[in-house]
């Protein structure tokens, strides 16, 4: 939970939590949870490639959101400047 803590709070600013960081947060909090999971299973349990691939896909909506938003704020940098 310390890593979410650490990467919750370079999304956090004084202005009230908006619907896309809320839902990222609740995306980030699932994969960690399935991370901690599949920590805690044997190699030989069946869920873990269904977990494996369920943590993956999370990661990969993660990244493109981040991807998403640095690139709206360099556009938005750039047409204010």
């Amino acid at each position: 939970m310390e890593m979410l803590a650490a990467i919750l709070s370079l999304w956090r600013s004084q202005k009230p939590t908006g619907l896309i960081p809320q839902t990222l947060k609740h995306l980030l909090e699932k994969r960690l949870q399935m991370k901690q999971m599949l920590s805690e299973l044997s190699a030989q349990d069946c869920e873990i490639k269904p977990l494996k691939a369920r943590a993956a896909a999370l990661k990969w909506l993660l990244v493109v959101a981040l991807i998403s938003g640095v690139q709206e704020c360099a556009f938005r940098k750039n047409r204010i400047s």
